[in-house]
């Protein structure tokens, strides 16, 4: 089963808000343009310019275009993704959302949550695929979340709404 592309697109602009159309700095300070896209070398703004600092505009055209190639980016690293091609079109969408997100780099971030989404589509029992998908997405809500009095995970701190979406996402598939 395959997401729907624009359905995809769409989430990803809800969960990164309406673009902005001048730099800024995401929650860990990294400057940021457009539909959460990380600035890189290279990358100018409405005149020209190397991004090197908050509040240089851009237009509404080049945030499209980051948010096509970083989507791209993301829909390609999270194929890769142990099992991806098993997984329902909202779990699909859900690895690539996280990979959106914080890049690939979060399969090293939350190890168990890659270990349950394995376990889960290697499972011969939906009662048993279940779990690993609540435990998957448990993980990335808690981190390490044995002890929930511990706190919920930085992820979920930081991205709230989005963290809601995607964790009830990997549990409904």
């Amino acid at each position: 089963m395959e997401y729907v592309e624009s359905n995809l697109m769409m989430m990803l602009k809800d969960h990164e808000g309406s673009g902005r159309g001048v730099s800024y700095e995401d929650v860990e300070g990294n400057l940021t343009a457009g539909f959460g896209h990380l600035v890189v070398p290279g990358d100018v703004d409405l005149n020209g310019n190397p991004i090197t600092n908050k509040g240089q505009a851009i237009s509404d055209e080049q945030a499209e275009r980051w948010f096509k190639s970083d989507t791209d980016n993301a829909v390609q690293r999270a194929g890769g993704i142990y099992g991806f091609d098993r997984m329902s079109a909202s779990r699909q969408k859900a690895m690539i959302d996280l990979t959106f997100n914080m890049g690939i780099g979060w399969t090293n971030k939350f190890p168990n949550a890659v270990g349950y989404a394995k376990d889960a589509v290697n499972s011969s029992s939906p009662e048993r695929a279940k779990a690993n998908w609540w435990r998957m997405a448990r993980e990335l809500e808690y981190k390490d979340g044995k002890d929930i009095r511990s706190g919920h995970s930085k992820y979920w701190k930081q991205t709230k709404r989005r963290a809601k979406n995607i964790t009830k996402m990997i549990r409904e598939g």
